[in-house]
């Protein structure tokens, strides 16, 4: 039975919101999820954007977004996340996402405003960014903390980050053989692989931190890779895995206690 949701008019969501059911936000329809918003996702379902999410934050408070539906072999909660489709669109401020498989899976416009710093804990990709565009203002940047697969993943994209700050993920950033990256500040800490790049892909990167990583940076095949510094701290395994690939050139290589 499909008793989803659909909003086809301009709707908001404030203070406690339950969501058992798959949510679809028409085309030509918005969503506002208020800064004092706390939504229990009840089950392992997914909010679609065909039109307009808006998740509103305040300098006092921000929006919670989490799943709390447990299959009977697991101890951890998941819901699907949030889709944003081709023609959609999302705005989103200062927020907390727990729990989602993918937090946000962007084949439409995504947006993130000035002076915010989005959190996603407990999930496998933070920001799939697939055939999507990503535009980040000033002094914004991604947040992740516990991504089992990377916290910021680029598939057929081109976005330009100022900063993703990951801890304890399997990656900052992944960055697919038809994807252009450029980023000023990433950084990370207790991580798989700081930075996956794979063959076809173009990256600058101006500066990587990276403390306690199993591999810095890899690279599989051809690509086209700039990166300006890269600073190692803590205990690190393998600094930078380029067996079998070309293209690349980092400046500055440093290692502190």
């Amino acid at each position: 039975a499909d008793d989803s949701q659909i909003i086809t008019s301009n709707t908001v969501w404030s203070g406690s919101v339950s969501v058992g059911s798959n949510v679809t936000i028409a085309s030509g329809a918005s969503l506002t999820i208020s800064d004092n918003a706390d939504v229990n996702v009840t089950q392992d379902v997914i909010i679609v954007v065909e039109g307009t999410l808006v998740i509103e934050s305040s300098s006092n408070s921000i929006p919670h977004i989490y799943g709390s539906y447990r299959y009977p072999t697991s101890n951890r909660p998941v819901w699907q996340g949030i889709h944003v489709v081709s023609g959609g669109s999302l705005i989103v401020g200062n927020v907390l996402i727990e729990y989602a498989r993918g937090a946000f899976d962007i084949e439409g416009s995504a947006t993130i405003q000035s002076n915010s710093a989005p959190m996603v804990d407990h999930v496998q990709i933070g920001w799939y960014i697939n055939g999507g565009s990503l535009s980040i203002g000033e002094n914004s940047s991604l947040n992740c903390n516990d991504a089992s697969s990377s916290c910021l993943s680029l598939k057929s994209s081109s976005v330009t980050v100022p900063e993703v700050n990951s801890s304890s993920s399997s990656s900052i950033v992944m960055v697919d053989g038809s994807s252009t990256i450029i980023a000023e500040n990433l950084i990370g800490n207790t991580i798989g692989v700081g930075v996956q790049i794979f063959s076809g892909s173009s990256v600058v990167m101006n500066r990587i931190v990276l403390h306690d990583a199993g591999v810095g940076i890899s690279q599989t095949g051809a690509a086209s890779v700039n990166i300006e510094s890269v600073l190692f701290s803590g205990m690190n395994r393998v600094g930078v895995d380029w067996s079998g690939a070309s293209g690349a050139q980092i400046s500055n290589l440093s290692v502190s206690p």
